[in-house]
């Protein structure tokens, strides 16, 4: 926090500090953390949402929950600031949903199939060079997870996650890599 001159610091009641000045006096008070999520995530300080959410003290399963969407959050936000790369890294850390993260590009999935995925905020348009790399990082993401989920039985059930909680996510192995395998063919033919 940036006071000019400060003159005088006072510790007030728990949690209060008075600072002053020639001319001005600040009063500081400590805010709890679960009331700092919000703004730091509307400012997109999302490294320190993240380091306030492992301090507060709430249930491991809480805490958690909280991180994964802070996360998410975080991997939308870099794919709509053309981070492509760290956002398909992130994106694969959490285990989102693969058709949820194809659905970023508005012509890889079928229009029906998009239109029932949802989104933290507006996606970006894709043009020219930030098309080309939003693909290309498309491909190596999708190539992780075809070798991750690579395995004789293809119908085993699936534990993936949406990018906004609520909406619906592919249940079956067999059913995913045919989505990744489309896309990896639409987004070769598209790098030709």
């Amino acid at each position: 926090i940036d006071v000019p001159k400060p003159r005088y610091v006072y510790q007030g009641k728990q949690g209060t500090v008075f600072v002053a000045s020639t001319s001005h006096v600040w009063c500081m008070k400590m805010v709890p953390i679960s009331a700092q999520l919000p703004q730091l995530l509307r400012d997109r300080q999302f490294e320190l949402a993240i380091t306030l959410s492992n301090m507060c003290e709430d249930t491991v399963d809480d805490k958690a929950k909280r991180v994964h969407k802070i996360k998410t959050l975080h991997g939308f936000d870099l794919f709509c600031n053309y981070k492509f790369k760290e956002a398909m890294n992130i994106f694969f850390q959490l285990d989102i949903d693969p058709s949820h993260v194809i659905g970023l590009f508005s012509d890889l999935l079928p229009q029906d199939y998009r239109n029932k995925l949802c989104y933290p905020g507006k996606l970006p348009i894709l043009q020219g060079v930030n098309l080309e790399n939003a693909i290309m990082s498309l491909i190596e993401y999708l190539t992780k997870v075809k070798h991750s989920h690579k395995s004789n039985n293809d119908s085993i059930a699936l534990e993936t996650y949406p990018i906004v909680e609520g909406t619906t996510t592919v249940k079956f192995k067999k059913q995913l890599l045919q989505i990744v395998d489309t896309t990896l063919l639409k987004c070769y033919l598209k790098t030709i």
